[in-house]
């Protein structure tokens, strides 16, 4: 394969993967518009209460995801001399798994519980950027 034809290709998947994201991130979108949100809880797992659980969960997730810039950023080595420990890969692998799979719970609730809500700026805000990061 010349290194045109891997290029169109790279190029054709790469178009694809973003099809597909803005698709879920639509589709996510429009069922939050459509759905009648419960205003109740689903899950609470041992918490109290479900915000609880939300709380602990996004509080999580943003401890992860600032351990994946921090390894991102010492693994290409803008961070300090060299690209880290070879275990470095593996952790931020997993972390980032690890992340999102934390972050559906609360993705879960928020849409079923409250909908794609544009009443004020900040519910706005929020519902895209959930629609965003789970189309990404």
């Amino acid at each position: 394969m010349t290194a045109e034809a891997e290029r169109r290709s790279g190029t054709g998947r790469f178009a694809l993967i973003l099809a597909l994201g803005a698709l879920v991130a639509l589709s996510l979108g429009v069922y939050g518009s459509v759905h009648d949100p419960t205003g109740r809880s689903l899950v609470t797992l041992f918490f109290t209460r479900t915000i609880t659980l939300k709380v602990w969960l996004a509080t999580a997730v943003a401890i992860l995801a600032a351990g994946q810039v921090v390894g991102a950023l010492k693994r290409y080595g803008k961070l300090g001399k060299g690209s880290g420990p070879p275990w470095l890969g593996i952790a931020h692998r997993t972390s980032g798994t690890l992340a999102f799979l934390l972050a559906i719970p609360v993705a879960y609730h928020c849409l079923w519980a409250l909908g794609f809500n544009r009443s004020e700026p900040r519910t706005l805000i929020h519902s895209l950027a959930g629609c965003f990061v789970f189309g990404a």
